[in-house]
């Protein structure tokens, strides 16, 4: 058995050697109409560093410097994301329709956002996140187009251990 390899919160394990089967998957980047050079497949055994569960997951290898991703049904395998419902999206905008014709905003109002007091809160080793390098430039546009349409709003504050 091939010792485990190490990535940043993930310890993937090969059970044997490591065999890259062709694949049909077409996977594409962020915002991209073109498909990722895809090598192919292989399948191996994920532990979570954060929440030390196991699963097995399919994982693509692309050609090139990209970015890793893990699926919703391996972040959920991993107990790294938890769904509590889904509400009915189909519900909410016939029921709402007034409210999802443009862009609005709530002026003169606060918001409330109020959280369940028994839920265990996951850390954050880093503050503020840390961008992939390859997406940094993508991500500061579309801040840039959000603060121009007049959704989002620079604040200028001290985070905790930021000094």
């Amino acid at each position: 058995m091939n010792p485990p390899t190490n990535y940043t919160n993930y310890r993937i394990t090969l059970h044997s050697i490591l065999q890259i089967t062709p694949t049909s998957k077409r996977i594409y980047g962020y915002r991209s109409s073109e498909p990722l050079p895809v090598i192919g497949k292989f399948e191996a055994e994920i532990m979570s560093g954060v929440t030390s569960k196991l699963t097995v997951t399919q994982f693509c290898v692309v050609d090139g410097r990209n970015g890793n991703l893990i699926s919703y049904e391996t972040a959920t395998d991993l107990r790294l994301l938890h769904v509590m419902s889904t509400p009915k999206v189909d519900n909410i905008i016939e029921d709402y329709n007034d409210c999802f014709e443009e862009l609005g905003k709530m002026k003169g109002r606060t918001a409330n956002l109020h959280a369940n007091d028994s839920t265990k809160p996951l850390a954050q080793n880093r503050l503020p996140f840390r961008l992939p390098f390859h997406i940094r430039d993508q991500v500061e546009a579309e801040l840039k187009n959000l603060e121009k349409l007049d959704i989002i709003e620079e604040l200028k504050v001290q985070l905790p251990g930021s000094l």
